[in-house]
């Protein structure tokens, strides 16, 4: 039978057991500022909630009045266009929210 091939154990050099001792203590970090940097991102993202409460109680916030638009149709001549653009002017005029 033949023999099985015993290990002589783990053999580093300087330069990995470096690197092992750099991934180490960086997973360390990590670990560690994970808790003060999940507050801090909490604490940054929920202060939006607390801002403007007034402006989200109802008879608060000005309704947007209902916009037509005038359809440009493909075969459309260049008259239809023209008449269809004066009618959106026109209406935009009247009621006051022409957009220039």
């Amino acid at each position: 039978m033949p023999k099985l091939p015993r290990g002589r154990g783990l053999k580093l050099s300087k330069p990995d057991l470096i690197r092992i001792a750099f991934l180490v203590i960086a997973l360390i970090g990590v670990i560690m500022l994970t808790g003060p940097c999940a507050r801090s991102v909490s604490n940054f993202v929920t202060g939006f909630d607390n801002k403007n409460k007034a402006a989200r109680k109802p008879g608060t916030v000005d309704v947007p009045k209902q916009q037509h638009y005038e359809q440009l149709k493909p075969g459309m001549s260049e008259e239809e266009i023209k008449a269809a653009i004066e009618r959106s002017k026109a209406q935009s005029a009247g009621s006051g929210s022409a957009a220039h």
